[in-house]
């Protein structure tokens, strides 16, 4: 389905968060038990670290007899280490009651829920993100959205699917964030030939 206007994108929000969630058609391999629940379209960035080499000064060369000097002050250089973000490849995020996958052209990924560690909503170059630490590797990884609204989604179902309660409800009162009227998809109606690595 889609969301037409902010009043529609509260209502979705408050249904994510209080009734049964959707399940949707997801064209990744599904395990036992395993629903879709999400689907949208992302890049996906790796956390890495690259070593520069800062040189060291000269110093000050002093003369102090005919012929003779001594250099003073004279260091040597040293290797500094930067973390970065590499973008890695452009291709397609789904969230399932078991885990959230990335597949892409040249690299996919999963992270069991068993083994996430934090998720967190954050922001590069003015665009919305989630970032996910897992115990399956030091490196971030991050997904870039198109639209607030996609991250507000996928947040939502990450966090009930996250404390297994995606199949209950709670009580919460609708959340009026987000403005704007762009037509945003949910999930996902057709089925592509590709599979998880």
């Amino acid at each position: 389905f889609y969301i037409k206007d902010k009043d529609d994108f509260a209502q979705s929000l408050y249904n994510i968060r209080t009734q049964p969630l959707s399940v949707v058609e997801v064209d990744i391999v599904l395990k036992k038990n395993e629903k879709g629940y999400f689907h949208t379209y992302v890049v996906f960035y790796e956390e890495r670290t690259r070593r520069n080499y800062q040189s060291g000064s000269q110093g000050v060369s002093l003369r102090v007899a005919k012929g003779v000097s001594v250099r003073m002050g004279q260091s040597k250089g040293h290797s500094v280490s930067e973390d970065y973000l590499k973008e890695i490849d452009m291709g397609e995020l789904f969230i399932t009651n078991q885990r959230v996958v990335f597949v892409g052209s040249s690299k996919s990924w999963n992270i069991p829920f068993t083994k996430l560690l934090r998720f967190e909503v954050n922001r590069m170059d003015n665009r919305p993100l989630i970032s996910f630490a897992s115990e399956l590797t030091a490196k971030k990884r991050l997904v870039v959205f198109d639209s607030d609204r996609n991250t507000l989604i996928a947040r939502e179902i990450l966090q009930r699917c996250v404390k297994g309660d995606n199949e209950e409800t709670s009580q919460e009162t609708p959340s009026t964030q987000e403005s704007g009227e762009e037509l945003v998809p949910i999930g996902r109606d057709t089925m592509e030939d590709e599979v998880l690595d």
